[in-house]
This record gives C-alpha cells, structure tokens and sequence, in this order.
C-alpha cells in the first residue's frame, strides 16, 4: 500500500478519533465531525487540510483542565508581564505598556478608532479579518502613504515566515508617521530567527495565545501599548484579567516556546513519512511541486501563492494510533 493510499485511510482514522475524544478538536463546531453518519465523515475528512487551529496536547490539555484560579486576587492584580519571558525581536518591550486583551481584531478596531482620520491598510495575502478591516490592500513599502494605518502580522499569514523587507516597510513607516499596530499570534510557534529595526512606529503589538493554547473560544492574551497611554486603556481595557493571568501562568509555566519545541520532532517525523519539506513553523510541512498533496494545500481556499503548506497538526495529535496503522500496513 503507497503511502498516498495510506493517507486517506488516516484522514478516517483522524476523523473518528475526534469524534469521540473531544480533545482532539477545536473549540468551534466547524472544527469537529457533526456525527457518525458516513456523510457527515467524509464531509469533516475532506475539509481536514483548511485552516489552523491550536494544536491539543496532553500536558496543556491537561494543565487547563486542572488550573485552580483564584477570582477574588486575580481580579485584584496587577496586569504584569516578565519581559525577559518575551522574545527578542527588536521591540523594546519597556517601552510598552501590557494590557489584558479580549481579542486581536477588538484591539486592531480600538487602534484603527483612534486613529479614525487615516486608512487601514494591509499587505496582499495578510490574516482574512485584516483583510476585512483593511481600506487598501497593497504589495509593497512603495503604496505606503503618511495618512496610512498598517496592520501587520508578524511572521506573515500567507507563509508564516516573516516578510520579505520587513524593515524597509517598517522604516518608511517611520519615516512618514504612519502608527503600526503588529499581531505576533504565530511567533511563539516558529524556528525563524526574526530580527526587526525601525521599530519606533509601531504603536501596537497583540500577542492571542488562541493558536498556541486550545482556548479559541475564548481567545485572550496580552496587547502592549506603546507608553505613554491613555488613561481610557487603563480604566476600560479591552480585556479581562482572566484570560491575562491564564496567559501569563501558561508561560510561567511551560515557557514562550513550549509548544514550539514539542512539536518540532513530530514535524520533522510526518514530514519525512509524507514526503514534505520542513517548515519554521511547526504546524506545517511545505508541500513540494507535484507533490500529490497539492491539492490539499492549506490555503488553496483563501489566495494562490506560490508556498504550498500542509498541516500536520492532527497527525502530531493521532501521531500513536496512525503509527500504529502504518506499521500494521
């Protein structure tokens, strides 16, 4: 049996399994079979390959089953994060000023709000809710203009590397005035050394724990504001202190780059068993050209670019019951 032919028969074996473990699915009713039905299976199997989400594993699966918090003093705290636990990526987090945060798209609509007077703009193939936000849709640091706003993540949606002259566009950013507001939700899961300058423009960076931790339907995280800020951040953050101090105990805990490294053996593992080349980003293989996983490329349904990516994110999690079926096959 090829390991094509294989492949489809673990698409079924990874389908039942999160039927009946609800820790091997999302948060969101999309993200999980609807039933046994053999409709409803092929109808889960088949969408497998589009989107990611936070990948579920035992120990944190585990630790948020089991987390005692105390609500009284987690109300009464202060909203502090070490930033020697943050990465060093060329923003200086001193300067910035941490706040609970609800969600990374009600942040981007607080900055785009107060600065009301200039358009959003987004580069070509960014996270499909900037894209919704977003006025314009540009290719390169040249379409910038001093009215302008850039949401920009970090590393980039479209291959989750960070993107191509970075820090050209951060410069003339800089240059001309222009307020950025930066979402780094895939930084904690990538190899990429990312290394930026000109960073005095940027406003805003949000940092959701939603695709690192299962907790995407309640999303959270931390959003740092560049000081000094205004007192309404203060008094009415967007967030709450709940999910802050569940972020904050998780990299207490397990470190920035727990789940980084965890997965990492595994990419390597399927990626050698499905033919695919490695990728920084440990959630995903690149899927080589003609490879016969083409066709399942994971953002075939949202642009067409020329990096093909495959996630790996349900074998890591299957990772013993399909090792199992390959070698009993």
């Amino acid at each position: 049996m090829s390991i094509s032919e294989k492949y489809e028969q673990m698409k079924w074996i990874i389908a039942r399994s999160e039927l009946v473990n609800n820790r091997k699915r999302g948060s969101f009713s999309y993200q999980m079979p609807k039933s046994s039905s053999t409709f409803d299976m092929h109808q889960r199997v088949s969408g497998l390959h589009l989107g990611l989400r936070s990948i579920v594993l035992p120990e944190t699966a585990d630790w948020l089953s089991q987390i005692k918090i105390d609500m009284y003093n987690v109300n009464q705290s202060q909203d502090v994060i070490d930033a020697t636990s943050l990465p060093e990526i060329g923003i200086h987090w001193n300067e910035y000023e941490c706040e609970p945060m609800s969600a990374t798209v009600h942040t981007a609509l607080q900055f785009m709000h107060e600065h009301r007077g200039r358009r959003t703009v987004v580069f070509k193939n960014e996270f499909w809710y900037h894209q919704r936000l977003a006025q314009k849709k540009i290719a390169s640091s040249e379409e910038l203009r001093k009215e302008d706003l850039l949401i920009l993540s970090v590393p980039f949606y479209a291959n989750f590397k960070n993107l191509d002259g970075i820090n050209n566009v951060l410069s003339k950013c800089t240059d001309l005035g222009i307020p950025v507001l930066l979402d780094i939700i895939w930084l904690p899961l990538t190899k990429e050394q990312i290394k930026l300058s000109n960073t005095e423009c940027v406003q805003v960076v949000t940092q959701s724990l939603s695709k690192t931790l299962p907790i995407a339907g309640m999303k959270g995280g931390f959003a740092f504001w560049k000081k000094p800020i205004v007192k309404e951040h203060l008094i009415y953050p967007l967030g709450n202190k709940l999910m802050f101090h569940l972020a904050q105990r998780y990299i207490e805990d397990f470190g920035y780059h727990y789940v980084r490294d965890y997965c990492v053996p595994f990419q390597k593992k399927w990626c050698t068993i499905l033919g695919l080349e490695q990728h920084d980003l440990c959630y995903v293989g690149n899927i080589p050209k003609g490879h016969w996983l083409e066709a399942e490329n994971l953002h075939a349904h949202e642009f067409d670019i020329e990096d093909k990516l495959f996630s790996l994110i349900p074998y890591i999690e299957n990772d013993e019951i399909l090792s199992r079926f390959i070698e009993d096959n």
